[in-house]
């Protein structure tokens, strides 16, 4: 399961996981791999911790199994998304990385990964990180396919999940399309 706090979908996921569980179509908790993202507006570390709470919640889970950062820049807290400069943050991305280790630390989450992120941005995580980057989740697919992030990220362990896989709303195929 691939989630996120922005999709606004959490607590019907949840819903859905529990009933699975609950009828027999899932045997166990064990069997699913649930993740899910933390957005922009809880990048300062004293609200890293309330970001996936509030995830695990809707979820209905003690523990993801995956946590991502979702995006390598902060809104202010509150905002959803961002329109203008005033709503930008400067919360720097290795402390919002050092928050997330914490997660791990306390057993609210197994992994923590990264998304949308750049070969400059993983250098920084990478620079303040006491724990590995377990994912870096990207837009990538035939038609726009990333070669040079593909490979740091292979030279330096960091697995790869594909998102938009099989392109995005800007896929070059669009206009052949019916």
């Amino acid at each position: 399961i691939d989630e996120a706090w922005v999709y606004m979908n959490e607590a019907e996921v949840g819903r859905a996981l529990n009933e699975a569980l609950a009828d027999g179509t899932v045997a166990s908790r064990a069997e699913l791999w649930v993740t899910s993202k933390l957005w922009q507006c809880h990048h300062r570390p004293e609200l890293v911790r309330e970001g996936c709470l509030e995830s695990m919640t809707k979820l209905g889970v003690d523990c993801l199994d995956l946590y991502l950062m979702h995006f390598p820049v902060a809104f202010v807290p509150g905002c959803v998304e961002a329109t203008s400069a005033e709503q930008m943050d400067d919360t720097p991305i290795e402390d919002t990385w050092r928050a997330m280790e914490a997660l791990v630390d306390e057993g609210l989450v197994r992994n923590i990964g990264v998304s949308n992120f750049e070969i400059e941005d993983l250098k920084k995580v990478q620079a303040a990180a006491t724990k590995p980057i377990a994912m870096n989740q990207f837009e990538t697919h035939p038609y726009y396919q990333r070669r040079e992030l593909l490979a740091y990220c292979g030279e330096h362990g960091i697995p790869v999940t594909a998102h938009s896989s099989l392109g995005g709303g800007q896929n070059a195929m669009k206009a052949f399309q019916p």
